[in-house]
């Protein structure tokens, strides 16, 4: 939600401050608070960050189980030459 300056104004009016120094007092909170972040945009950013969070996690599963099963392989491998060198020598 972007800042109203005409409501803050108005409301610093009411407090018993000038018109002209209100504005001014709410056009520096206007500028000062321009670009910051809201809720609706962390909720935004959350969500991205955990949609990718899940993205990666995913990523990581796959290569370590693709990592696994490329040992499991070679130690099937070296089982198998080692055997078959040991039936060479007896």
């Amino acid at each position: 939600m972007a800042f109203d300056v005409e409501r803050a104004a108005r409301r610093l009016t009411d407090a018993g401050i000038e018109p002209r120094a209100a504005n001014g007092v709410a056009d520096v909170v206007a500028t000062a608070t321009d670009g910051l972040a809201t809720e609706a945009s962390l909720l935004e950013f959350k969500g991205a960050t955990e949609a990718s969070i899940a993205r990666l996690e995913a990523r990581i599963y796959r290569a370590l189980w693709l990592q696994g099963m490329g040992i499991l392989g070679a130690i099937v491998a070296a089982t198998g030459i080692i055997l078959a060198a040991m039936r060479i020598w007896m």
